[in-house]
């Protein structure tokens, strides 16, 4: 049974792949000069990064002291 800073981490990966998804549409996008395109890939973009900063957030509140200079390294 994983453990809840696991499975933070997998979903940390997880949006993190996501985010790469955005940034290929982004320049994409942006390849085609679509603006209005770009700006909603840009906004949606935002909140998943705000949602991995919360990820990183918890993860590190739940880490010790020892493992949390490595996902202070991962989270950025």
């Amino acid at each position: 049974m994983p453990t809840t800073v696991e499975k933070l981490l997998r979903q940390r990966l997880g949006l993190k792949n996501i985010i790469d998804r955005f940034v290929s549409k982004i320049e994409e996008a942006s390849d085609e000069y679509d603006g209005i395109h770009v700006q909603a890939l840009i906004e949606k973009l935002e909140v998943k990064l705000a949602c991995l900063r919360a990820y990183n957030e918890k993860i590190l509140s739940l880490t010790d002291a020892d493992a949390a200079p490595e996902e202070m390294v991962e989270a950025e």
